[in-house]
């Protein structure tokens, strides 16, 4: 949605905590596949497969991404990150400790966590609801 507007570094950076995201609790499941897919192709990246992906070292991004400059990206990447964290119906222990240091890193209030997490949660709902429309005619 709004990786497009992420400078280069920013892209890289995301990308990487996006699949140490879904890699965190060792099921990769087929929709996170897919909205990294989508990622790629939204910041024109080649597509990956992840299980197969050697992403940066988690602390690596974390001290990147507490030095990015512009307050929209950040936002960005928080919100997509809730977002793909959410998409396969699960937010295991390890997703949580993970969206938990992207929190503590971009130093996130934790009202504005929560107004986040609800949109995330509610978007990842609606996708959940056309899908099933679209596949299986359900409303």
């Amino acid at each position: 949605m709004f990786l497009s507007f992420l400078e280069a570094n920013e892209k890289e950076l995301f990308f990487n905590l996006a699949v140490a995201l879904a890699k965190s609790d060792n099921v990769i499941a087929v929709s996170e596949q897919e909205i990294i897919d989508g990622y790629a192709l939204e910041m024109q990246l080649p597509k990956v497969d992840i299980a197969s992906f050697e992403e940066r070292n988690l602390s690596s991004c974390l001290e990147e991404l507490s030095n990015l400059n512009h307050e929209e990206s950040k936002r960005a990447i928080l919100v997509e990150l809730l977002i793909l964290a959410h998409i396969d119906g699960e937010f295991s222990i390890e997703e949580q400790g993970l969206i938990a240091q992207v929190v503590a890193t971009l130093k996130v209030d934790e009202a504005i966590f929560a107004h986040l997490l609800e949109r995330a949660l509610e978007y990842t709902k609606s996708i959940h609801s056309i899908t099933r429309y679209i596949l299986k005619n359900e409303k």
